[in-house]
């Protein structure tokens, strides 16, 4: 509600300093809005899209401006404001455009809408995906080399800083604890070897953990690419 707030302020405020009055400037408004949506500047990007709404000469154009607004807010968590406007949307689309709002509320807010046959075949497709980065990192052979030495794991993904620092927190604590034993510290080795134990055994679930946020962040491009060739249409 506040970016809202905010876009409307804006719109009053771009009104009366330029004083545009016609339906000349959506083109220029709505292309500067898909530059800024591409930069991921998605505040920029819906003040442009609101704006080239209302200096729509058309419905149609109307409608591709509120559209792209919708997407933008939805960008920037304004799911109040993204129904609102879709609503709005549905009394003005046709029934093209009205596929393209139905996709839209079934893949990102989860409201069961009417699909076509081409667009449930793509959803059945985005939902099997299975993608796999090139330089997979296996959590379990990971959790295992830590295993073996602290930080090897870590070692194995790539994070070098925590491997070092897996490796000498778990050698001080085990060098501190037989040597405690050594010269007869007995409780006072027995709480450094639950120390080096909770550091051993957390050594190898960050290792595991580690590998998982790897192969994620890895993924995460690839699923944004296969998401704009299956769904074209939900990007201004």
């Amino acid at each position: 509600m506040i970016v809202n707030g905010l876009i409307s302020f804006l719109l009053v405020m771009l009104i009366s300093v330029t004083g545009w009055t016609n339906c000349n400037e959506f083109t220029s408004l709505y292309n500067e809005g898909r530059r800024y949506f591409a930069r991921e500047q998605y505040l920029l990007s819906s003040i442009q899209f609101k704006l080239s709404s209302q200096f729509s000469c058309e419905t149609k154009s109307k409608v591709e401006a509120l559209f792209a607004y919708s997407l933008a807010m939805n960008k920037l968590g304004e799911k109040s404001e993204v129904l609102s406007t879709l609503e709005d949307l549905e009394l003005l689309a046709t029934p093209e455009p009205k596929l393209k709002i139905n996709l839209f509320k079934r893949l990102e807010l989860g409201i069961s809408s009417p699909l076509s046959i081409d667009q449930q075949n793509r959803l059945k497709l985005w939902d099997e995906r299975s993608l796999t980065p090139v330089n997979y990192k296996s959590p379990a052979l990971a959790g295992a080399m830590s295993a073996v030495l602290p930080g090897l794991g870590q070692a194995y993904v790539g994070t070098w800083q925590s491997a070092a620092y897996s490796f000498l927190i778990n050698a001080l604590f085990l060098s501190a604890t037989i040597e405690l034993q050594k010269k007869g510290f007995y409780a006072t080795s027995l709480t450094s070897g639950v120390v080096f134990s909770i550091t051993y055994v957390g050594g190898i679930i960050s290792a595991v953990q580690t590998a998982q946020i790897y192969n994620r962040n890895q993924v995460t491009p690839l699923e944004l690419k296969l998401f704009e060739e299956l769904f074209p249409e939900l990007h201004p």
